[in-house]
């Protein structure tokens, strides 16, 4: 029993040395594991490195094109003239919003696509009269430069360059243009008329919607769409009225605008499947027009007691030059009526139509034959002989009756329409060093001159 007891006891401490007998990892199993251990996490912290990095300055970019950006739109709200007084102190700078300080460095002798442009322009864009007050004197070159200094944006400061210079286009024309010049408008005296750009084409739209109507009512066998309309058979001819009329010391100046039309031996199907045609108007009827609703552009009822007398009318007008755009409209013919006894400035002005190219409009100027008829005391002053594709060329015949006919109106002048403009950010002091250094970006844009 003893001896069963003593190898009893003997086992157990053999187990127990087994299990204490633990003689752990050796010195080059860690070596390994710590190797394996950087091979894994290197690349990782330096994704990680880089991302923080690429984010850093992918914001960055974003912030300087933002800015840029703001900008260039704070540059658009505004004219030329406008913007130059902005710059010289005059007006608060209101370009662009932020906290930082705004300024405009004088530059003289500035460098613009590569050329030195010695015309002063910050030293003669705002001049000194010889009465004492400031007055705008547009750049010779029409190129102007605009330096911004510490401009605060997300927490950031930058310097900014903006130069401004008139577009050129594809074909070679620079975007300054010959334009008319009136005589100052008095909003309180003159009669003002602005016909509205698309009004040929939409009511052109609504003749053959009449006459689609007609012949669809006609015809017994077919439904017409409207491109089925055979436009040949379809004449209209567009009048404008513009009446002055006085009556118990009150003037009022209204200008309708009436399309008529015509259709000839229209051919349709009756009921029984044989051709007929239809004509309008029907024999005995009267003209078929549409009429674009009157338009009182001046009325003193309410202002005649405060010595509010009508003195000079202003029409501007879009000629009807015939088969534009699928538009066929035969003839313009403008009457201008005057009935109050006394004689009347009316200036008559053709307007660009800016659906046309360059040379569309010149074609349609070179044939556009206008009448004006008038019919009381007018003294007309008008650009009828100009064609406002090129200054200069000929224009088709224009009819004058019944009107003093005054050929130039006041002046003209050139002045540039559209600017190339062009926005260049630095890092903060570029503008006090001359701007040597690189731009951190230059955007690229177009502004009109209001």
């Amino acid at each position: 029993m003893l001896l069963d007891r003593g190898r009893i006891m003997q086992k157990k401490m053999q187990k127990s040395s087994k299990k204490l007998n633990n003689a752990g990892m050796s010195l080059i199993e860690v070596l390994v594991a710590v190797i394996i251990l950087a091979l894994v996490t290197g690349p990782i912290l330096s994704s990680f490195v880089s991302a923080l990095k690429y984010n850093s300055k992918a914001k960055e970019k974003q912030r300087v094109t933002t800015a840029a950006q703001s900008i260039m739109e704070g540059f658009k709200a505004y004219d030329i003239e406008e913007l130059c007084w902005q710059f010289n102190g005059v007006h608060p700078f209101m370009v662009v919003a932020g906290t930082g300080s705004f300024a405009e460095t004088p530059i003289s002798d500035h460098v613009l696509d590569g050329v030195i442009a010695a015309d002063g322009i910050f030293d003669t864009s705002i001049m000194t009269a010889p009465t004492g007050e400031q007055v705008f004197v547009p750049a010779p070159d029409n190129r102007y430069e605009f330096v911004l200094q510490n401009i605060a944006f997300e927490s950031a400061l930058f310097d900014a360059r903006v130069t401004v210079a008139p577009h050129v286009a594809a074909d070679g024309l620079a975007g300054v243009q010959t334009i008319t010049e009136m005589e100052t408008m008095n909003g309180y005296l003159d009669a003002v008329y602005k016909q509205s750009a698309g009004t040929d084409a939409a009511m052109y739209a609504q003749v053959l919607a009449e006459v689609l109507d007609e012949l669809n009512d006609k015809d017994e066998i077919y439904e017409y769409e409207l491109e089925n309309l055979d436009k040949d058979k379809i004449s209209v001819t567009k009048e404008t009225y513009i009446n002055i009329t006085t009556s118990g010391g009150v003037d009022k100046v209204t200008v309708e605008c009436r399309y008529y039309y015509t259709v000839t031996d229209y051919p349709y199907f009756d009921e029984e499947g044989l051709e007929d045609t239809f004509s309008l108007p029907e024999e005995g009827m009267p003209t078929d027009y549409l009429s674009v609703p009157v338009t009182t552009v001046y009325d003193n009822t309410n202002t005649a007691s405060n010595g509010a007398k009508l003195e000079d009318v202003y029409c501007y007008y879009y000629p009807s030059y015939g088969n534009v755009d699928g538009t066929r409209i035969g003839s313009d013919t403008i009457y201008i009526n005057n009935s109050t006894g006394v004689a009347r400035n009316v200036y008559l002005v053709k307007q660009v139509n800016t659906s046309l190219s360059n040379g569309q409009l010149f074609t349609c100027e070179s044939s556009y034959m206008p009448d004006i008829i008038g019919s009381g005391s007018i003294n007309l002053y008008h650009n009828l002989y100009e064609n406002l594709a090129s200054p200069g060329s000929a224009v088709g015949t224009v009819d004058l009756s019944g009107v003093n006919s005054v050929t130039e109106l006041v002046g003209s002048g050139s002045a540039v329409l559209l600017y190339d403009v062009q926005v260049a950010v630095y890092e903060p002091g570029a503008a006090a060093a001359g701007f040597t250094a690189t731009p951190l970006l230059v955007l690229e844009g177009s502004m009109n001159d209001k």
